[in-house]
This record gives structure tokens, sequence and C-alpha cells, in this order.
């Protein structure tokens, strides 16, 4: 029994690490699809490559997360709600802030804002709770600064978006942001400053949802 358990621990050991670095690997290809290559469609079609194949429960909830945050960007958000709430049967344990962020900033930036208001402050508690994981707590923070935004928190919210301009994680992050703070420029009547940001959003924000709503304001102004 000895020497079976001396065999099995460094085979279970090589298997579990070299799984985590093919998992590594295909996140790292993912992200750059997405984030850097700005290819949301391009994204989807990998992931459900991905969803082809045969799974465990778990490994198939991360892909269905990470679907639907290529889904939320292409601006499918009826799709995005499809999955997280009928095909996703638990949310990965490192995945709450992808979950939440694509869930309700779907509603959000989808024109639900109510429904996404609801939504917020249901699952607030259990936001607060994610948002102590250092890896999970900007996301939180982007979420409820997105809410307060549409509910008519303008000013409470100027200094976060014009950070995040700057500093946001990637090109989406940084396109969403230059929205928000057009946004808030459109209610104090900044034409310059709003054009401004609606311009960067919608080259930061290429071939994403980010771009058609800029674009939308800039043709209305």
């Amino acid at each position: 029994m000895g020497k079976i358990i001396l065999i099995l621990v460094p085979v279970l050991i090589v298997y579990f690490v070299y799984k985590y670095k093919s998992l590594t690997r295909t996140v790292d290809r993912l992200n750059k699809i997405l984030y850097s290559d700005k290819n949301p469609d391009g994204y989807i079609k990998e992931c459900d490559k991905l969803l082809q194949k045969i799974q465990s429960k778990r490994d198939r909830d991360i892909n269905l997360l990470q679907k639907s945050t290529g889904l939320f960007y292409a601006g499918r958000f009826d799709e995005v709600k499809h999955i997280l709430n009928n095909e996703l049967k638990k949310i990965p344990a490192n995945g709450q802030h992808l979950y939440y962020q694509a869930l309700i900033l779907s509603m959000l930036f989808g024109g639900e804002t109510e429904e996404g208001h609801k939504l917020i402050e249901d699952a607030r508690e259990t936001l607060m709770v994610f948002k102590r994981t250092e890896g999970n707590s900007k996301g939180i923070d982007f979420i409820f600064a997105v809410d307060d935004l549409y509910q008519g928190k303008y000013q409470e919210r100027k200094e976060f978006f014009m950070d995040l301009c700057e500093n946001g994680r990637n090109y989406y992050r940084q396109a969403m942001a230059n929205y928000c703070l057009a946004l808030i420029y459109k209610n104090e009547n900044n034409i310059e400053g709003m054009n401004k940001c609606l311009q960067s959003a919608k080259e930061l924000g290429e071939n994403s949802f980010v771009e058609k709503l800029a674009l939308k304001e800039l043709e209305q102004n």
C-alpha cells in the first residue's frame, strides 16, 4: 500500500501541475483575443470550442462564465443573462466578480437600469464579501460605480471614472470608464469634454458594445 501511495502522489502532483499550466495558457490566450486584439466574437468562438469538449461540471461552468464575458463585451446582453441564469450550475469560486460584472452590467448598459439596481441591492451583502478578495475588489467597485451613475449620482462618481480612464486594467475597462465620464459631462452640459470622452470610448472600445454606444451618442450631438 505504501509503495502505491509513493507512486500515486508524484503522478497526481504532475497531473495537477500540468492541468494548472494548461488552464493558465488557455486563459492567457483568451485574454489576448478579447482585451489585446479587441475581438469579442473571436473570443466567443474559442469558448464555444472549449464547450464542445467533454468536461467536468466545474470546467463547463468556468467556460460558460468565460463565454458570458465575451458576450457582454459583444453587447449580446440577453444571451449573457440566459447563460448565467439558466445554464451556469455553480459560480466558480474565483469567478464571482466576473459573474456579477457580466450579469449586472448587461442590465445597466442594456437599459434595464432598475432591474440592474434591484439585483445589485439584493446581492449587496454577497458582493461586499467578494470585495474583500484583492482580485475581486476593483471589479466589484466598478459595478457599484456604474449603478450609482445610472441612479443619477454623477458628481459622486466623477473622480472614480476619471481615474479609471487612465488606470483601467484593460482597454475595454478604460472604454467603459470614458463612456461613463461622457455621460457625466453630458449632465454638466460640458459638450467638449463629453465628445472627447466619447471619442476615446469609441477607439478604446473597438468591436465592443461601448463603441456602438459612443457612436450613437456622437451622432446625436
